[in-house]
């Protein structure tokens, strides 16, 4: 269940007067100079003009009318101040009605709230120097919105507004492209070059810089998702490779030899699809109708596929070559043989794989 001070808190509804606790006096000022004009006009000429207390003259002085002898625009003046003290007792707290409590007139409660929270002429001047030095001083900050910007910037133009200190709309929109910082400088120059700065509002200017922010906001959430990307798919592949390692000795060697099936059968069918191709068909028989044998001098084959050889001779031949090449490797029967016959099965070697060629 909400408390009672709650329900009655500001902004709850039109007709209840903004509430005065002691703090942001200006900012009050402001809102409760709006809501008597609202109600009626001449609740506001009652605080800045009155008081108005209905008063007669007795011999050279001024004596209050008793309520019998006021007339009907005495009654109207004394009703509008009534309703104007009631107004502003109804906006104030307990602690800020206990100051202006014992005032008779609205006139004296609105100017005893000025005196307590904005102080006598001198404290005014040395207010409005510290406020104006700083709006001089004013810059925005880094990781600072354009609405954390523009609201900090009325915190300083409103107590200056209430104190007296008026700045206009042509000098608060060159303030604000001043205190911008350096990236914003090609949009500072494009406002400046498109734009009257003397014509132009804060409404506008703050418009236009935050469509601004929004733009740069988005391309820097696009840049961000592809970095997301890229270290999701990074963390992905290291992710794989940690599981490959989790492996087991017999579990990795059937992993890598799954992989090499794998990229042999690739191989061999790239392959295959090369020598298969018409072009590499063409290229065959071309060759092997350029071939001569040595055997019967006739073309389409060499002399080991030599028909006119028997199938006898051609394994002899095989035979003694495999034999050959098989002596020639092994270090133990190489080490007994002399020089002369290393030289010997050299040369054989070598007529034997050019009668095969």
């Amino acid at each position: 269940m909400a408390s009672f001070s709650n329900i009655f808190a500001e902004g709850q509804s039109h007709t209840r007067p903004p509430l005065f606790d002691g703090t942001s006096y200006s900012t009050w000022k402001n809102r409760m100079q709006e809501f008597l004009i609202s109600i009626h006009c001449d609740l506001w000429t009652i605080i800045l003009e009155g008081p108005f207390i209905p008063m007669k003259d007795i011999k050279g002085e001024k004596v209050t009318k008793e309520w019998k002898e006021l007339t009907s625009a005495d009654k109207y003046l004394v009703s509008m101040n009534s309703k104007a003290k009631n107004i502003l007792s109804c906006a104030l707290t307990i602690n800020e009605y206990n100051r202006v409590c014992s005032c008779s007139t609205a006139k004296d409660m609105w100017e005893m709230l000025q005196v307590t929270h904005e102080g006598t002429s001198q404290v005014k001047e040395q207010r409005i120097n510290i406020l104006v030095h700083q709006y001089e001083m004013f810059n925005m900050e880094q990781e600072e919105s354009i609405s954390q910007m523009y609201g900090r910037f009325m915190e300083i133009i409103n107590p200056l507004t209430a104190l007296g200190k008026i700045y206009s709309q042509s000098e608060q929109v060159k303030k604000i492209l001043r205190s911008l910082p350096r990236e914003w400088t090609p949009k500072v120059t494009a406002i400046q070059e498109a734009k009257d700065l003397n014509n132009m509002s804060i409404a506008e200017l703050i418009g236009s810089l935050t469509s601004h922010e929004l733009t740069i906001l988005a391309k820097d959430e696009v840049k961000l998702n592809k970095e997301k990307s890229v270290a999701f798919k990074s963390n992905t592949m290291q992710d794989d490779d940690n599981d490959l390692e989790d492996l087991d000795e017999d579990e990795k060697n059937e992993e890598i030899a799954r992989i090499t099936r794998r990229i042999n059968q690739l191989l061999n069918y790239n392959r295959n699809s090369s020598q298969n191709s018409p072009r590499n068909l063409r290229k065959s028989s071309k060759f092997e109708s350029e071939i001569k044998c040595y055997q019967c001098q006739n073309s389409g084959h060499i002399k080991p596929n030599c028909p006119l050889l028997n199938k006898c001779e051609r394994f002899q031949r095989m035979s003694k070559h495999k034999g050959l090449s098989t002596t020639w490797d092994d270090q133990e029967f190489e080490g007994d043989m002399t020089d002369e016959e290393i030289a010997n099965v050299c040369l054989m070697t070598n007529e034997e794989t050019i009668g095969m060629k």
